[in-house]
């Protein structure tokens, strides 16, 4: 038992923001950094290998029904194709990065449970979505469980608040006191 209150204790303190000298911390950005030549070098040959074929073609469809005449036209036209491709994929990639940038800093600031719970919201909101805007059909299952994850989210924002109102003592907020970032400051407080 001591050993599990130990590690429930360290994961405790690592959410908390404090964490033990025993568990390392990284700056996320620091991570992504260290993790970006590593999923390049593994996404970019798999994705030209599962992908090329199906952009080829797209490619040469879009170009078909360019009928400008010459070899060289449709040629720049297959290429200009090929950049507008490489370009909204390049816009998606961008904001993936600044979503997992968000997702670093929503964890940052709370915990990765927030983010679960984040991201079970949207799948409701998803799946509301569909039912008002595309019509979709629910079964009463669907019904039940949509039900239970709102309650779910709702129990935990309710205990979240509860546990900070607990913990939280009112303490007035005093500013530390400033002092000259040049030295020789003939205002400085002695």
């Amino acid at each position: 038992r001591g050993d599990t209150l130990t590690v429930r204790d360290e994961a405790t303190a690592a959410n908390r923001g404090d964490a033990p000298p025993s568990l390392p911390t990284m700056h996320p950005l620091t991570l992504v950094y260290a993790f970006t030549p590593a999923a390049i070098s593994i996404l970019v040959p798999l994705a030209l290998v599962i992908e090329f074929e199906e952009l080829r073609r797209y490619v040469r469809y879009r170009s078909s029904g360019t009928n400008v005449g010459s070899p060289v036209d449709d040629s720049v036209a297959q290429w200009w194709r090929m950049g507008s491709v490489l370009t909204l994929a390049s816009v998606g990639a961008v904001l993936g990065f600044v979503l997992l940038l968000a997702e670093l800093r929503v964890v940052q600031l709370s915990s990765g449970l927030s983010l679960s719970i984040a991201g079970i919201f949207k799948e409701v909101l998803t799946v509301a979505a569909s039912t008002f805007l595309l019509h979709d059909q629910l079964t009463s299952y669907n019904v039940v469980g949509l039900l239970l994850c709102l309650l779910g989210i709702l129990l935990y924002t309710i205990l979240m608040h509860a546990d900070e109102s607990k913990t939280s003592v009112k303490q007035p907020h005093v500013l530390p006191e400033s002092k000259p970032m040049t030295p020789g400051w003939p205002m400085a407080p002695e």
